[in-house]
């Protein structure tokens, strides 16, 4: 992850939520310069859309001067390498090769902010009391260590650039990194005997799951997202709703549910102690 290129896009990225979305995506697999080598192939699988979406995209990012293409990989699955070229991002060694052939022949080396956009730039209506970078390296700082997909973090910082709120409070970047490190560890977990087999893995978006997660967060102020990790795993070991009747494929509110929440977390103390899960846990309900 590329912290410097993950605030540029933050700062200064404009146009729309598609385009800002791919561009925070290759920020976070970007080295020190922005640079990232990736396929179009599995840039459309990150952004869950077809590789001819994708492809419509990167080519508004380029026409737009803030995504530059420095070698063209060649074919169908091959790396393309591109260059983030946003305000705060050095001008890469290898910026070079494209010298003459990137679209912006006349570039002197010094790196200037896109052209005006539609719109990417963030809302003014929440509390100034952070700016955006300092809200984006807050959220990787909070993150660190915690494997959380890379289409996650771009969302969880869109959430953050549109000064989300749950409740009546904007939710801070720490409480999203929490967030995020849960319900990636949720997703990486699950598992599901469904009519057609054992089902792993699922996909909850954050932004649907953000509400009751955040909710239970701040009930837990001085939990850090590696404390929330470990609640979830316990809670995958365990599986309270496997217990009930009635057995229907689990969400995160099985955990984070605010009738669920405080039994997770006492089942989880149990467990830690070496006691044992009492059948009264298991008369809870999810929602």
């Amino acid at each position: 992850m590329s912290a410097e290129a993950t605030i540029a896009v933050m700062e200064h990225a404009e146009g729309t939520d598609a385009e800002w979305r791919l561009l925070a995506i290759l920020a976070n697999s970007a080295d020190h310069e922005g640079v990232v080598s990736m396929s179009r192939e599995e840039l459309a699988e990150r952004v869950h859309k077809t590789e001819k979406s994708v492809g419509g995209t990167l080519g508004r990012l380029k026409a737009s001067g803030q995504l530059m293409e420095l070698e063209h990989g060649g074919g169908r699955g091959k790396k393309n390498v591109y260059w983030l070229n946003l305000p705060g991002i050095p001008e890469p060694a290898l910026r070079k090769i494209a010298e003459g052939s990137a679209g912006n022949p006349e570039n002197d080396g010094t790196v200037g902010g896109p052209p005006g956009g539609n719109g990417g730039g963030g809302s003014n209506q929440g509390e100034k009391e952070r700016s955006s970078s300092e809200k984006a390296a807050a959220f990787m700082e909070a993150l660190r260590d915690c494997e959380v997909p890379d289409e996650m973090q771009a969302d969880a910082l869109a959430l953050l650039r549109r000064g989300k709120k749950v409740g009546s409070h904007v939710v801070t970047p720490e409480e999203m990194a929490r967030a995020a490190a849960a319900l990636a560890a949720f997703n990486r977990l699950f598992e599901w005997k469904a009519h057609n087999g054992l089902r792993k893995g699922a996909s909850f978006g954050l932004g649907a799951a953000l509400p009751s997660i955040v909710q239970r967060i701040r009930e837990r102020p001085s939990w850090d997202p590696a404390t929330h990790v470990r609640l979830v795993e316990s809670a995958w070991r365990l599986r309270w709703w496997e217990q009930t009747e009635g057995r229907r494929r689990p969400t995160p509110n099985v955990i984070y549910g605010p009738k669920a929440f405080e039994q997770v977390v006492q089942d989880a103390e149990e467990e830690k102690t070496g006691g044992k899960t009492g059948e009264r846990h298991y008369t809870r309900r999810d929602r």
